[in-house]
């Protein structure tokens, strides 16, 4: 063969073997493609199964958890415990940030006593919500559908009454618009259908959520009639109310008891009521044996029953009881919290400030006052005050200042003198409220005028704000504890700044509403400490009293310490003295017996036409010193000069005014010429 032919043989035979190496080549890297692709679908696959596995796993407790539910739907539901319920799976979308933590968090609640319509309308919803979350498997794809899924729980909640939507769920709708429309985006037409189905259950949802509603609004109309009766302590009024609502809810806990304090402190007829009370009490009890307010006032039952031993236990478990049952108030699921339009009335403030009492043993429901009144009827005085001091130390530490002013109501309406003997002196306890040009706000002092020194004492301004209601205030602790406010002294606390929280706004001192009060809280006693400008303007003038006053003409009624405090100044144990100055005027200085101190009593002193008014200025100096009241009128003994024949001393408390007129001697000193 030639060789030109030799060599195209050979040229041709290897680029068929080149060809061929290709080709094979490529069929094994197609091959091995092929394989790739269908060992990474079994992966996906397995992948997918695994995770819709899981998801399924996760749900299992939810639907456990709502399939008992449904099985006890024949009992009859709670309406306060359906709209905790509704609450609580509505805020728990706003709480958590994941579909893996609001599943574990419903599954967690409780849905005994729940309506079961509302069960059916929440389960369709999580039921949409689990299927989509078992079709996606990429991390930023479930946190689309969450989003989504958290608008249309928005949705919802807008839809309901406007007492039961959160301002701050409405500033809230624009950004969630603009998150769905992400979510939209993100999560393209492979599950678009996910907004479609929500939006069914949605529309199945909210005509169930406005009936719910409806039916917890009368309820509440019904119920906040009975607490504003037994605030004004109109307990036969408040039975009916009360009776009223357990008509709607039979099971609702605060009408149960509504309707018990009304049988128990009610004037109806006992024979008629007392069997209703006691098994009313004990059967709520039996269904929720922990609710110390049962336990209090089954106590006050059996005491006013003669069983008193008994009554004391069941007060003393309840005082056991209280501070667990506090914690339901700082659950942020508190039916109450629902319902911040009550702060903007008075009545309102009456209702939650019954509430909270209720709930937190306070004012009425308070174990100690209540059996220190019980006490102090019995004639156990001592131990009667000693339970006071403890109802005041377990306030202090649990540290729920704003229901002081409760406590005091109850304290000086129910307990009377035997209260304000715990310290009779306490008008001779000044507040002094310093506005300030730097640093904070205000400087606050209280001013002992007293020879009895305070210990252990704690100081809390109440303060009201523009828009605030009459009987609303915000409790401002002042600083650290003292350890002592010493007699004769005056005591600096700590400075402070007022800022109040209101709406959308944040109040400040120019927004405050005169006066600011206190109450100070010692070992001793716990009172009301104000400033002399506001003595003066509650305390009556001598124009509105009826002649020479007296306990008839008082608000309070206290005759015998009255007439104690006129006998001792008829007695002469009062002095005058005029008190030498180098450079400024002369004062007068009239010292009076102690029993003086307990009317709690504003001095004017006349003298012709001049006159010194302790409601109206710093020219009069009154405090309590070596166990009698020491009157100091600057610049008032240059005026005995003119040697007036006569001048009168005038001292006027709640309880009515005492006139004293003092005489010129021979000597030219003056005496007590008669006390009117």
């Amino acid at each position: 063969m030639p060789a030109r032919s030799v060599r195209m043989t050979l040229g041709s035979a290897r680029t068929w073997l080149v060809a061929a190496l290709a080709v094979a080549a490529i069929v094994v890297v197609v091959d091995l493609g092929v394989r790739g692709w269908l060992a990474q679908r079994r992966d996906d696959q397995e992948a997918r199964l695994a995770h819709e596995l899981a998801v399924a796993e996760e749900a299992r407790p939810v639907e456990r958890a709502l399939a008992e539910a449904k099985a006890v739907a024949a009992e009859p539901y709670d309406i306060e415990k359906t709209m905790r319920v509704v609450h609580e799976l509505d805020s728990a979308v706003q709480r958590v940030s994941s579909i893996r933590d609001y599943l574990e968090l419903i599954a967690r609640a409780d849905y005994r006593h729940v309506a079961p319509r509302v069960l059916e309308t929440r389960k369709a919803m999580i039921d949409v919500l689990l299927r989509y979350y078992g079709l996606l498997e990429d991390k930023a794809d479930q946190e689309a559908l969450w989003a989504i899924f958290d608008d249309r729980v928005d949705q919802l909640v807008q839809l309901g009454i406007p007492t039961l939507v959160s301002r701050e769920a409405v500033d809230r709708a624009d950004a969630r618009r603009d998150r769905r429309e992400a979510a939209r985006s993100q999560l393209g037409g492979r599950i678009r259908d996910v907004e479609g189905e929500l939006a069914i259950a949605l529309n199945d949802a909210a005509p169930v959520l406005r009936e719910v509603e409806d039916e917890w609004a009368r309820l509440c109309l019904q119920r906040d009639r009975a607490y504003i009766e037994a605030f004004g302590m109109r307990f036969d009024e408040a039975r009916v109310s009360a009776e009223a609502a357990l008509a709607l809810a039979p099971s609702d806990i605060e009408s149960q008891l509504l309707r018990a304090l009304a049988l128990v402190e009610g004037a109806a007829p006992r024979t008629e009521n007392n069997v209703d009370a006691l098994t009313l009490l004990d059967a709520l009890l039996h269904e929720h044996p922990d609710t110390a307010s049962a336990l209090l006032l089954r106590g006050l039952w059996k005491v006013r029953h003669g069983r008193v031993e008994e009554g004391r236990v069941d007060m003393q478990l309840a005082s056991t009881r209280y501070p667990e049952q506090a914690q339901a108030l700082a659950d942020d699921l508190d039916p109450y919290r629902m319902r911040s339009y009550l702060q903007r009335s008075q009545q309102g403030v009456q209702i939650t400030g019954m509430y909270r009492s209720m709930m937190l043993g306070a004012a009425w429901f308070s174990p100690e006052l209540q059996t220190a009144r019980l006490d102090f009827e019995t004639g156990d005085v001592e131990h009667a005050k000693q339970l006071v001091r403890e109802h005041f130390a377990r306030r202090r530490a649990q540290g729920q200042w704003d229901l002081i002013r409760f406590d005091l109501r109850f304290c000086e309406d129910l307990l009377g003198e035997h209260y304000r003997d715990l310290f009779p002196e306490r008008s001779y306890l000044d507040l002094i409220v310093e506005r300030n040009h730097f640093g904070k706000d205000y400087s606050i002092y209280v001013d002992n005028r007293s020879d009895v020194s305070r210990h252990n004492a704690a100081l809390v301004l109440c303060v009201r704000f523009t828009d605030m209601q009459p009987e609303d205030y915000d409790a401002v602790v002042v600083g650290e504890t003292r350890p002592i406010v010493p007699a004769a002294t005056r005591t600096r606390f700590d400075d402070v700044d007022l800022r109040h929280a209101w709406g959308d706004v944040e109040k400040g001192p120019s927004d405050i509403v005169p006066p600011v009060r206190a109450i100070l809280i010692t070992d001793e006693s716990v009172c009301w400490v104000d400033t002399i400008e506001f003595k003066d303007e509650t305390t009556p003038r001598f124009s509105e009293l009826r002649g020479a006053g007296g306990p008839e003409t008082a608000s309070v009624s206290l005759p015998a310490r009255w007439h104690q405090a006129v006998e001792a100044l008829k007695a002469g144990a009062v002095r005058v003295e005029r008190v030498k100055n180098l450079v400024a005027d002369d004062d007068l200085a009239i010292e009076l017996p102690r029993e003086v101190a307990l009317l709690g009593p504003l001095f004017d002193l006349e003298i012709g036409s001049k006159s010194f008014d302790e409601g109206k200025g710093s020219a009069v100096r009154n405090r309590i010193e070596d166990n009698v009241v020491h009157l100091l009128f600057n610049g008032a003994g240059d005026l005995l000069d003119s040697q007036p024949a006569e001048f009168v001393l005038r001292a006027r408390s709640s309880l009515g005014s005492v006139s004293v007129s003092f005489k010129r001697g021979e000597d030219g000193s003056y005496s007590v010429a008669r006390v009117e």
